[in-house]
Order: structure tokens, then C-alpha cells, then sequence
């Protein structure tokens, strides 16, 4: 039996035949790895294709929906600035109206005290000449007997007073025409003190919800995914905590009240409010503070009206004499007719982008992640089954590729000089720093990593930051964008390169872009 053994196994090693059939077998068996190594690569290279997409359009979206929020704001702020501007008009309006009827309010009854005390002189009584046929006068004297002294300076018919209130009153600037007026653009400021606020406050989650939307619109499980388990797709958005901490609002000195009349395009405030727009006069700006607001100050020659009056009683006694005379000194001042509804504009809040937003505090960065399922598992039922394409599984299935992106919203470029349809990222300060929140014409741009959390400053950046961002994302958390699976795992961000550690990214730094 062992002779015959050795015999038929010496035949088989003599035997040639079926010896192409095993070479066959052999380069079939490589061409068939090699073929199938290029489709796993090609999938691989698609999907780092589709999740660098994903993130691009997700950082985008981001921008855009922080770009609106802006815009809004910035119209916001030029309403408020025409609004802020028309009520301090119709203000200064109502103040003067109100003092000058108490001006009219307070002569007559002197003069009406006077003229009847006159009347019941003796008409035989030989009055001085300088006095007239009564001696009386309300005013500065005889000469100008119904005339009122104005801020200590002309002297004015009462009559011509009360045309004027008259005219102003046909004209719809009668106090108690502008009242209520008044009170309803004090609301509106209000409203809008409130919406700016309401916005700059929902920046993140609006901008949370276009990236989820987003990413959801663009990355899915393909058929492959889901027979080894899903893709597990997850997300890493960096954006501001504090959206406030990158506005602030215009404070109350004079530079900050010139910038906000210019959102609305209107003169700098000493031509638009007159004389009252002049530190020292009556319409000033209030207490320091935030936010811009005017208010009637009484000073010691403005809105103040000034007359004197005389009268006298002439009778034979036995000789012509005055028995009875009247006379003093009157002054009205415009704060004795103060009404809180007028006497006060409603503090603006106007608010302005601050240089932090050009760098970190307003650059959106979107990570997106998967897992890297063996691209051949439609070709076998479980792992047990995986034989030959065992080798295109990663990490037992635990490996995970990813891509990044940022953006921001930037500005439509005007300074120095505007540019057709081109939008900065970078701040502009000296004489440019205010412009930012005057245009509403805000749009979203793509950034290089590498500039995403740099400080940029006419059209400028200072410093690196590429390998700062791709750290934090791999150091940070990630959410999952769908489903039960979006975890990963103990890694907590997506291998970098075999064997993990830190990465020195050196002279590459500048070459991050996404």
C-alpha cells in the first residue's frame, strides 16, 4: 500500500499537465486583487470627495445663515439711526411748542392785571406823556408794551408768538400733535433695541441648523454602509459661544452719535439738530453710556422768556397821582413744562461688529467624519465570509476618515475704495471702524484653515492656524448627524495617521486649506 503511494505521487510530481491551470489560477487571483484594490481605493477617494463637499457646503450654509443675521442688524441699525434722527426733531419741536404756550399762558393774565388796573383811572387825570392815555406796559417798557424777551436776547411780540405757534400747529408741530408721535417711535426704538438683540442671540442656532441641514442634504448611508452597520456619520461645528461677545453696541459720545447719523446718511449732529446739537445748549446728549440718546437740558440763556410789567391807577387826589401800582418781573424756562414723554429721546442701541469677529470669534469650522467600511462588503454576508477581502477591512471596522471647512461672513468691500461683487473677512479700523453695521450687503465666504482663526485686519492676517484647528477637532467631540450610530467610539475624533500622536504640521501650516 506504501509502495503504491510513493508511486502515484511520483506520477503527479512527473505530471505537467494542468500546470497553465494553477499559473491561471495564481494571476487570476492577483488580477482580482488588484481590480478590486482599485475600486476600494476609488470608493475611499470618493467618499473623502463627498464629506470634503459636505463640510464645505455645510461651513458655507453656516456663514450664509451668520451673514443674514448681519445684514439684519445693519438694517436694523439704519432704520433706528433715521428713527433716533426724527425723534429728536419732532422733540425739539414739541419742547419749544410746550414753552412757548406757557409763555402765552403766563403774559396775558399780567397783561389782562395791568390793562384793567389802568382802566380805572380817572380820565381826567393828566398822565405823563411818556405813559400814554394809561400807564401800563407788559414787557420791556412803554415802548414795547406786549413784547417778550427771548434767551436773553431779541424782544418779540407776543402776537408774533402766538402766530407762529399757530402756523406751527397747521404744519403738525403743535406739542400735543407730536405726542403721541413720539411715544410711537419711542416703542419702535424699543422694538428695535430688542430685535437686534433677538438676532445677534440666535446666530448659533441658526447657524446649528443649517450646518445639520446641510450635512444631512449631502451625506447618506449607501447600500454598503448599511449592510456593515451604517457610516456612523458625525459633525464638528466651532463657532462662538457668546455671539455678543463679538458686537458691541455704539456708546453715547459724540463720535459714536456722528457714525450712527451717518448709517441713515444724515448731516453729523451739530447741522441736523441746530443749535440745540452744540455741547452747552439745550438738546444734548445725556449721560454717558451705552447706546445714543438726546435730552433737553435747561442752560441759563436757552428756552428761557423774560418780561417785566407796570400798571398804575391814576386818580385826582386832590392832584393827578397814581393811588395803586403794580409792576414785577416774570421769567418762563422750558423745563418748568416738562413732560417725560418728550423731554427725553429713547436711548438707541445700535450695534457694531468688533474686531474679534475678523478672526476666531466669527469663523465657522465644520468637521464631518465616517466610518471606513470595507467598500467590498456587498460581496459577502459576515465577517466569517470576508476571506480574501479581510484585507480591505481597517481596524476591524473602527477607522474613521474626515474633512474640515470654514467660513465667515464678510463684508461687501467699500474701503478704501469699493470693488465689484468682492467680500472682505478682514477688519478695517481708524475712520472705518463703525462703517461695518451701516450696509446690509453681507454674504459668506470660504476660508483656508490656515487664515480661519487668525486675526485679519485690511485684508491682512496675522498668524497660522490650520494645525490649531485640525488639533482641536481631533481633540474635541463629535455629534452624531443622524441615527443611533454617530459616536466614535474611544478614539473621540478620527485618526489622524497609524499609531495616533501629535502632529507638527512646520512649514506645511500654510498650505492647510481644507
Amino acid at each position: 500500500m506504501l509502495r503504491q503511494a510513493n508511486r502515484f505521487c511520483l506520477r503527479l510530481w512527473r505530471d505537467e499537465s494542468g500546470a497553465a491551470l494553477a499559473v491561471t489560477v495564481v494571476a487570476f487571483l492577483t488580477v482580482f486583487m488588484m481590480v478590486f484594490s482599485v475600486f476600494a481605493v476609488g470608493e475611499t477617494v470618493r467618499q473623502r470627495i463627498e464629506i470634503q463637499n459636505a463640510a464645505d457646503a455645510a461651513a458655507y450654509s453656516g456663514a450664509v445663515a451668520q451673514a443674514d443675521a448681519i445684514s439684519r442688524v445693519a438694517a436694523i441699525n439704519r432704520a433706528m439711526a433715521w428713527t433716533y434722527a426724527q425723534m429728536g426733531r419732532m422733540e425739539m419741536d414739541a419742547i419749544v411748542d410746550r414753552w412757548l404756550q406757557l409763555v402765552v399762558q403766563r403774559f396775558f393774565p399780567d397783561l389782562n392785571k395791568v390793562v384793567a388796573l389802568a382802566a380805572l383811572s380817572n380820565p381826567v387825570c393828566n398822565v405823563p406823556p411818556a405813559t400814554g392815555a394809561f400807564d401800563w406796559y407788559v414787557g420791556q417798557n412803554h415802548g414795547q408794551r406786549t413784547h417778550v424777551q427771548i434767551n436773553r436776547g431779541p424782544w418779540v411780540s407776543i402776537y408774533e408768538i402766538m402766530a407762529e405757534r399757530a402756523s406751527a400747529a397747521g404744519a403738525g408741530k403743535s406739542w400735543m400733535t407730536l405726542m403721541p408721535r413720539i411715544a410711537m417711535q419711542r416703542q419702535i426704538v424699543l422694538e428695535m433695541n430688542q430685535a437686534e438683540r433677538e438676532i445677534i442671540g440666535m446666530i448659533p442656532e441658526k447657524v446649528h441648523e443649517a450646518v445639520l441641514e446641510t450635512l444631512r442634504k449631502n451625506v447618506s448611508d449607501t447600500e454598503n454602509d448599511l449592510l456593515a452597520g451604517g457610516a456612523r456619520f458625525a459633525f464638528a461645528l466651532r463657532q462662538a459661544e457668546d455671539p455678543f461677545a463679538n458686537f458691541a453696541v455704539l456708546g453715547n459720545n459724540a463720535d459714536d452719535e456722528k457714525i450712527f447719523l451717518n448709517y441713515a446718511d444724515l448731516p453729523p449732529p451739530d447741522q441736523y439738530f441746530g443749535r440745540g446739537a452744540q455741547e452747552g445748549q439745550w438738546f444734548v446728549r445725556s449721560d454717558s453710556g451705552t447706546g445714543i440718546q438726546r435730552r433737553y437740558r435747561q442752560r441759563a440763556n436757552m428756552l428761557v422768556a423774560s418780561w417785566s410789567y407796570r400798571g398804575a391807577n391814576w386818580q385826582l387826589t386832590p392832584l393827578p397821582a397814581p393811588v395803586k401800582i403794580i409792576q414785577s418781573y416774570r421769567e418762563v424756562r422750558g423745563e418748568e413744562g416738562w413732560i417725560d414723554a418728550f423731554y427725553e429721546t429713547e436711548r438707541c442701541k445700535p450695534h457694531r461688529v468688533k474686531p474679534e469677529f475678523f478672526a476666531e470669534g466669527g469663523a465657522i469650522v465644520v468637521g464631518v467624519a465616517r466610518r471606513m467600511n470595507n467598500p467590498l462588503r456587498f460581496l459577502y454576508d459576515s465577517e466569517a465570509q470576508a476571506g480574501l477581502f479581510r484585507p480591505f477591512t481597517l481596524d476591524g471596522g473602527n477607522r474613521f476618515m474626515w474633512g474640515a471647512a470654514a467660513a465667515i461672513a464678510a463684508h461687501s468691500v467699500r474701503n478704501p475704495a469699493p470693488s465689484q461683487g468682492e467680500y472682505d473677512p478682514t477688519y478695517w479700523s481708524a475712520q472705518y471702524k463703525h462703517w461695518n453695521l451701516k450696509y446690509s450687503d453681507w454674504d459668506a465666504v470660504l476660508l483656508p484653515l490656515h487664515r480661519a482663526w487668525a486675526q485679519g485686519e485690511a485684508r491682512s492676517w496675522t498668524g497660522e492656524t490650520g494645525g490649531r484647528i485640525l488639533t482641536d477637532l481631533r481633540q474635541g467631540s463629535w455629534t452624531p448627524l443622524y441615527g443611533a450610530g454617530g459616536a466614535l467610539g474611544a478614539q473621540g475624533a478620527p485618526r489622524l495617521m497609524p499609531g495616533g500622536g501629535e502632529v507638527n504640521w512646520h512649514a506645511a501650516e500654510a498650505l492647510i486649506l481644507h
